[in-house]
């Protein structure tokens, strides 16, 4: 179960001359991979042209080696599950009774398209909403709901675009458990604009930035390669002369980098040396947020 997803040489333009996705190239394989960005880097453009929904501007996708676009489309788009931001269900019928219509659409009998609607419905913990209609249902409901479309009949490739968006700690901590039952030995791509998400929850991650991958790579090749050393942040009635910060926070606080934990009482000791009152210190283990602030220049937008 799994297969490589590739894109070559991928670019989406907009009316207007608009380049939401600019000659991106690389492959996902079996795992999680997040797409890290903030909101217009064109993670959910990129996503949609994975997925079959979306045509390309110029370059090719590949799915399982099928192309979405090309001869064997219909075969390459029934191995994707997709789960964009506003999925289009039909709203006149009840939630179990439209994943029961998709697993019929994906060749299921009846029968076992209800019993693997109502499995994929329990484990995203959306068995209470079997009898409402979708039309009845919140946006953040509709949401999971598209989830559950997107894993329904265990597809080779899971395609979720912002899926913990709007969901609360609970909520978001159950999909990734389902998931990780529900889509075991797939290929998961997700886009996401938060980093402690894609830190914590994917093997890969591509940084993207206005239309460009700037990296790739495990968050720990990433944090070593961009974001070695850890941050203090002091809180004090003052900065030393000589102690230059990284930058002033407001506040009375101000932010050092250090090479080594051993920096981190030397800024203190600064402090101490001119008679500077300090009343909080903070280290900060670099991560994601920190790689994407030195790649891009600009700090990862929530």
């Amino acid at each position: 179960m799994g297969c490589l997803v590739e894109a070559r040489d991928l670019w989406k333009v907009y009316r207007g001359g608009v380049e939401a996705v600019r000659g991106f190239t690389g492959s996902f394989g079996p795992g999680r991979t997040a797409i890290m960005g903030p909101n217009g880097s064109g993670k959910s453009t990129l996503l949609a042209m994975l997925a079959g929904v979306l045509k390309p501007s110029r370059g090719r996708v590949l799915v399982c080696g099928r192309d979405p676009w090309g001869p064997g489309w219909a075969e390459a788009r029934s191995l994707v599950g997709y789960a964009p931001q506003d999925p289009p269900l039909p709203r006149a019928v009840t939630a179990l009774e439209a994943l029961t219509v998709l697993g019929g659409l994906m060749g299921l009998p009846l029968g076992d398209a209800r019993r693997e609607a109502v499995h994929v419905m329990e484990e995203l913990g959306l068995e209470g909403l079997a009898g409402v209609k979708v039309s009845r249902l919140s946006g953040g409901q509709r949401r999971r709901l598209g989830l559950a479309a997107a894993l329904m009949g265990s597809p080779e490739v899971v395609l979720l675009d912002e899926p913990s968006s709007g969901l609360d700690p609970a909520a978001r901590a159950r999909l990734w458990r389902a998931l990780g039952r529900l889509a075991s030995g797939a290929t998961i791509v997700f886009t996401t604009h938060d980093p402690v998400e894609a830190e914590e929850e994917a093997g890969m991650v591509v940084v993207m930035h206005r239309g460009r991958p700037l990296a790739r790579g495990s968050p720990r090749e990433l944090i070593e390669r961009y974001a070695p050393r850890p941050r203090v942040r002091v809180w004090g009635s003052g900065v030393p002369r000589g102690l230059k910060p990284r930058r002033l926070l407001g506040d009375g606080a101000a932010e050092y980098e250090v090479e080594v934990e051993r920096g981190v009482a030397d800024v203190v000791s600064a402090y101490a040396s001119e008679g500077v009152g300090v009343y909080r210190v903070e280290v900060a283990r670099p991560g994601l947020r920190e790689v994407f602030l030195e790649l891009a220049g600009e700090e990862l937008e929530e």
